[in-house]
Formats: structure tokens, sequence, C-alpha cells
């Protein structure tokens, strides 16, 4: 027998004697790894990985400057495996000195799965490194494990996706720049797009675009760059720049995401939409009016939201409108749009008035999410109408009589919300239903009713009449 086979035969059989004994298997293997044998001190790294035991971290860290790769190889990866952040000094040192580059690759990806901060200086530098492998394998570390608690790599990601001399380096630090998220990386997405050949890393230059426009980006100084891209002529980047702006709140791009809305593709439409809400610029409101007849229901409904957004009495004739739309979605939108303009509509009576009655009938509505949009609307408007206000006062006698008959609704989260919506309007004449609903939710000790019963309790609390308070008063008391 191979003597070599016969040290690792031997800790085997030293180990069987050691039974199921971790901590015997512990010190057993620690002594190993001072085996004059590199093959055993090999053993020794990987049982230590495998026991998970976070007290060999120190001798393993030492263990890091053995005379041979095979060894220090196997360490790396146990450390990588046990993920202890003691270990990330040493790891990056070996990540920038070790002569062998499986021995940095292991480093680069345990310090990956550390997920340390602390690597990251050490991980952008072996993005420089004389071995694709290496390179690769720090590039993953950064886009795929430590990504969003760090974006000092993104520089170095943007010059390595357009200058590594090798594709497939380019390619992983172009999927990288997706995975973390930073705004910076547009600009260098779509040149990619624009100037280099590479079909699968136009694939991943167009993935990493799309994940960009799914994730929060930090407000960085590259608005030239996103103006300029809303005119690209790929939909795709139209639609992450218009994403882009709307999450900077960016005012100065308003007039271009305007001309966004006329876009032939609807997922540019959808987002000049979103992103004009959020801007909240009121030069859009005409053009947003008019997109709430788009030919796609995503862009009504995120129209809708822009204009609820937009918080102006204006905007109402088109959201009564949109209440009839022949999608649940948009109608809902609309709803909630009216809803968010609540504050301001009593100062037009007439168009208040019209208001409150197409969402009274509206409460009528075949589906549910309509439904209960419509009731949380009603609430909100209901609060801003003065019971003592000749101009308001008959509109808000005829909000609360429609959300006490929402009280039976078929739909649990309808009748929430129109209990929710009479404790805003503070009707007195809710007080009877509310306290026969409390008495019964109480008493069912199921977590469903109890969730109910706060709800109407903190309504009738809101209406504050010395019968709500008394029935209040009784339930608590119960409990």
């Amino acid at each position: 027998m191979d003597p070599k086979d016969t040290e690792i035969t031997d800790s085997a059989l030293r180990g069987a004697e050691a039974g199921t004994d971790d901590e015997a298997l512990l010190l057993l293997h620690l002594d190993e790894l001072e085996s004059p044998s590199p093959q055993l001190r090999v053993h020794a790294a990987r049982a230590l990985r495998r026991l998970k035991d976070k007290r060999a971290v120190p001798r393993l860290i030492e263990a890091l400057g053995d005379s041979h790769p095979d060894v220090r190889f196997a360490v790396a990866e146990a450390l990588g495996w046990l993920r202890d952040e003691r270990a990330v000094s040493a790891l990056a040192d070996a990540l920038r000195r070790d002569r062998s580059h499986a021995v940095r690759q292991t480093a680069a990806e345990a310090l990956g799965q550390i997920g340390d901060v602390h690597a990251v200086p050490g991980l952008i530098r072996a993005m420089r490194d004389s071995d694709i492998g290496v390179r690769i394998c720090a590039i993953q570390a950064l886009g795929l494990r430590i990504r969003k608690q760090d974006v000092r790599a993104v520089p170095m990601l943007i010059e390595v996706s357009l200058y590594d001399p090798d594709a497939e380096v380019r390619r992983v630090a172009v999927h990288a720049l997706g995975k973390i998220g930073d705004i910076r990386a547009i600009p260098t997405l779509i040149y990619i797009l624009d100037n280099m050949d590479e079909n699968q890393t136009h694939q991943v230059a167009e993935a990493a675009l799309a994940e960009l426009g799914e994730q929060p980006l930090g407000n960085f100084a590259v608005l030239t760059d996103l103006v300029a891209a809303l005119a690209h002529g790929r939909a795709l980047v139209r639609w992450v720049a218009a994403v882009a702006l709307g999450l900077m709140g960016e005012a100065r791009a308003a007039p271009h995401l305007i001309a966004l809305l006329y876009d032939i593709d609807y997922q540019v439409r959808q987002a000049a939409a979103e992103a004009l809400g959020r801007i909240g610029d009121l030069r859009a409101l005409p053009h947003l009016m008019a997109t709430l007849y788009d030919r796609d229901t995503d862009v009504r409904v995120a129209t809708g939201e822009a204009l609820g957004r937009l918080g102006r009495v204006g905007v109402a004739p088109g959201l009564l409108e949109a209440l009839r739309d022949e999608s649940s979605r948009v109608r809902a939108g609309a709803a909630l749009a009216l809803g968010a303009a609540a504050a301001r509509l009593p100062d037009d009576a007439v168009l208040c008035g019209l208001a409150v009655s197409r969402l009274v009938d509206a409460l009528g509505d075949g589906d549910f999410g309509v439904r209960r949009a419509v009731a949380e609307a009603l609430g909100k408007i209901g609060a801003h109408l003065g019971a003592a206000d000749r101009r308001t006062g008959a509109l808000r006698a005829r909000v609360a009589p429609a959300l006490i008959d929402r009280l039976d609704d078929d739909s649990n989260l309808v009748r929430l919300a129109a209990t929710e919506a009479l404790g805003r309007v503070r009707d007195e004449r809710a007080v009877p239903r509310l306290a026969a609903q409390l008495r019964k939710a109480g008493r069912i000790k199921v977590a469903m009713f109890q969730r109910t019963a706060q709800v109407v309790a903190e309504a009738l609390e809101q209406i504050g009449t010395a019968e709500a308070l008394a029935a209040v008063a009784m339930w608590r008391e119960a409990q």
C-alpha cells in the first residue's frame, strides 16, 4: 500500500476510535494539521470543513501559510465553508500573494462566501490578477455574494466589462453590474449593446439592464446619459432609463418622460407614467389624462397611480371616467387615486359631488378589490367633508350609509375597509352597526375575528361618541 494512503487510513481508524464525539474529532484533525504529510494535512482541512466547528478557524488561518499548495487550497476552501469573519484578512492576503492560481481562486470564492465588506478592496485588486479564473472568482464574489452591501467595485467592474482581454471575464463583469444594481452601470451597458459584437455579452447586458430596472438605484450623477438613453433605439434601454429617472425623482427629465407616454412599446409607456408620478411634475397632467385611455391595461393602471400621486383636483374627471374601465385593476387604481386627491376635492363642490356619487355607485362593483379600494377612497374623502358645511354636509350624509351597507359585504377585506372608512368619516349613524359587529367578533376567540374586532374598536374610538366609547369599553372588559 502507498505510504500516503496508509497515513490517511490510519487517520480514518483514529477517527473511528473517536466515534461520534465531535470534540475528539476536532482535536484529532487539528493535530493532523501539523502532520509532516501534506496529504494528511489536506485530509485534516477537509475533515474540519465537514465538522463546521468554528473553533478550528484560528488553526486553519495559520495553515493558510502551509508550504504545500494543495494544503493551502483545502484550508481556504474550509474557511469559506465556515464563513467566519476572522478569516477575511488572511484570505485577502492569500488572494494577493499566493503563488498558486488555484489557491487564489479558492481564496476569492471563500471571501465571497463569508460576504464581509472588508474583503471588497482585495477582491477589487484581484480583478487585475494575471489568471482568468482568479478574475472571474473575484467578480462573482463581488456580484453574487457581497452585492448591495458595497458598490466600491462598480468603477473597476465597468472597466473590466469593457477592456478585459478575455470575453468570459467581460461577460461575468457585466452580469455582476446587473446584480449590484448601481445606476452608474447603465451607460456602460448601453455602450456594450451598441458597440460590442459578442452575442453572449449582448444577452448578459440586456439581462443586467433588466435587473437594474427592477432594483432600487442610487442617485448618482448620470443624468445626461440617462436622458439620452430615453431616445435609444432599444425599448429595453428606454425602459430602464425611465425607471431610473423616476426613482431618482429627477424633475429635469420630465419633458423627455412625457414624450415617452406616446412610445410604441407599452412597457416604456408604463415606466414613463410611473416615473412622472414619482417626480410629481404638473406639466405631465394633461398627457397623463390622455394616457388614461391607453390601449394597454398596465399603462392605464400606472397612469391612474401617477395621477393619484399628483393629488390635484384636476385629475378627478379622468379618474371618474376610469371608474368605468373594463379592467378591474384600472377601476381599483382610479378609486385609490381619487382617495389620494381627497384633501382638495371639497374645494370644488360640484366635482366633489360627482366623485362621491360615482364612488357610491362603484361600491356595488362585481370585483371585491374594486369595492375595497372604493371604500378606502370614500373614507378619505368623507374625512374632509365637514358636517356643518352646507356645501359638503349633504355629501357626507351620503357617504356613511353607503359604507354601512358594505359591512355586510361577502368579502372580509371589503368589510374591514368599510369599517376603517367609517372611522375616518366619524358619522355617529354607524355606531349601532359597528357596536353590534364588535360584540359578535369579540365573542369568537379566533385570530381573524380578533383582528376584525380590533379594527371595529378603533373605528368606534375615532367616532368618539359616548355610545361608541361605551361599546369599546365593554369589549375591552370582556377580553
